[in-house]
């Protein structure tokens, strides 16, 4: 199968598509539960969910990326053995994880200075026993081209969860209530990820290895220390404030850091359907299209994400206010601090150091970001607060970012410049600053922000006056082809 630049971008758009769903569902239960419940019930629900993001990404990332690395390199009868062995770790991880905090769950409510998270947190304890071992099924999945299956399952699963959470505190019942049903949910997630994985390999005999098993082991390890450092690393914010401070703060921290759905959508999106191909050219020694896949992804990315970073900038105040309420106002500094990490998402060097084996790098990397966010986050928090911390992690993620491009520059020989595609990135900020400069001037002269209809028109003709710029301005640059997109958004993989 030839996997052009056109089946891989149609690949990400739809892959994109659902997975910005799944987040745009996190955003509504937010949105929804800040102004359903007080605000400490809500930072406690949001202290549930940054346990389970720290957890869950710790044990999944390793796992989940050996799949691709594993299945093109093993031999056909080996696949099934093989995926039952990674579901099994992953379910074992999730026992291991569910002990942890049930039994931990006092001593976490005590140290987050929260009286009413540790019953919660034994509910929500069994959680990760079931959703641990779905988030293999996508891997499986895309390495067996089943882009429309992935598509529908990421989709249909992850819309069903605003409901199941949110509809329960609508109606009138408790927090504990709703996590109940979440749990039960994930249940039905497990059941219906696993039939559709194990029929994809069905054909296929059973053939365990237990060299494969220790060889799966090794492998994932090096990245499973990275996911516990990066985590570590990347939550250290979130953890300095709950120590520190007590839900009520957190729940207004919560609302300001996070990242836009596009982000992480369409940069993980871009990175499962080239990883594949990365790692043949790199088998290959093919190092020449390998870098110019890498820059041609990334400025894919800048091309998108770009416009979106700069218009929600200047419009952070009626986001924020429109998604969470004036309760939240605290939150819209945060979310423009958080919005600056925009660029560094743009060079998920997994994309390199995955497909060369280089896994010691991303280890060091994110070893490099936590000792350097502890630091720069404790003291700016002692100066600033919230502002300060989120800030620290900003900076500490950067730090990450020039340190793994330098060691993927000495790897792939090249100059550290040549790591990233200045030109266009440079012409695309620059475009996307502009265009969006120009809406928010329009809208405040000519739309007042002081309901929520007015802020979803603000929001509404500022987005259609960056967009129309935005192309325009390219165009006369000459560096936007819509046919090019038109074709790339048409085709089909093959």
């Amino acid at each position: 199968m030839t996997i052009t630049d056109n089946n891989k971008t149609f690949t990400a758009t739809i892959l994109a598509f659902a997975k910005m769903m799944a987040l745009l569902s996190n955003i509504a239960i937010a949105a929804t539960l800040s102004r359903l419940l007080p605000k400490s019930t809500y930072g406690t629900f949001c202290q549930i969910l940054i346990i389970n993001a720290m957890s869950s990404t710790v044990i999944a990332s390793g796992l989940t990326q050996s799949v691709y690395y594993f299945l093109p390199r093993i031999k056909p009868q080996q696949h099934k053995g093989f995926v039952l062995q990674s579901i099994s770790l992953l379910a074992g991880f999730g026992i291991l994880i569910c002990i942890c905090l049930f039994f931990g769950a006092d001593v976490l409510g005590c140290w987050w200075n929260n009286e009413e998270l540790p019953a919660l947190l034994r509910t929500f304890a069994f959680y990760p026993v079931f959703i641990l071992p779905v988030m293999i099924a996508e891997s499986v999945l895309m390495f067996f081209n089943r882009i429309y299956m992935v598509f529908l399952f990421n989709f249909i699963s992850t819309t069903l969860t605003f409901f199941v959470v949110a509809i329960p505190i609508f109606l009138g019942y408790s927090i504990l209530f709703s996590i109940r049903c979440w749990i039960f949910y994930a249940f039905l997630q497990f059941v219906v990820a696993i039939t559709l994985v194990l029929r994809t390999v069905k054909s296929e005999r059973i053939e365990f290895k237990y060299d494969l098993l220790i060889t799966q082991c090794k492998y994932f390890a090096p990245l499973a220390l990275a996911a516990i450092l990066g985590v570590s690393a990347s939550y250290i914010d979130r953890v300095l404030i709950n120590i520190k401070g007590n839900s009520e703060l957190f729940a207004v921290y919560f609302n300001g850091a996070f990242e836009l759905p596009l982000v992480g959508v369409i940069g993980g999106a871009v990175t499962v359907t080239i990883l594949s191909l990365m790692s043949r050219y790199a088998k290959e020694n093919r190092f020449d299209e390998f870098l110019g896949l890498w820059h041609r992804s990334q400025t894919k990315v800048a091309f998108v994400l770009f416009p979106v970073w700069m218009f929600f900038l200047f419009f952070a105040y009626d986001a924020i206010v429109l998604l969470f309420s004036k309760s939240y106002t605290q939150s819209v500094i945060i979310f423009q601090i958080y919005l600056c990490l925009i660029p560094a998402r743009l060079c998920p060097f997994n994309r390199i150091i995955v497909p060369l084996n280089k896994n010691w790098i991303y280890t060091i990397g994110h070893m490099v970001q936590f000792v350097t966010g502890l630091v720069i986050c404790f003291l700016l928090f002692n100066l600033f607060g919230t502002i300060g911390v989120a800030a620290g992690i900003v900076v500490s993620i950067y730090i990450n970012v020039f340190f793994m491009a330098f060691a993927c520059s000495r790897i792939l020989d090249i100059p550290f410049y040549k790591i990233w595609s200045l030109k266009p990135l440079a012409i695309y900020f620059v475009t996307a600053l502009l265009s969006s400069f120009i809406a928010f001037s329009i809208c405040n002269m000519t739309i007042p922000n002081s309901t929520n209809v007015l802020l979803i028109s603000r929001l509404s003709v500022g987005a259609l006056i960056v967009f129309v710029l935005y192309l325009l301005l390219l165009r006369q640059l000459k560096i936007f082809d819509w046919r090019e997109w038109k074709m790339a958004l048409l085709s089909r993989p093959k």
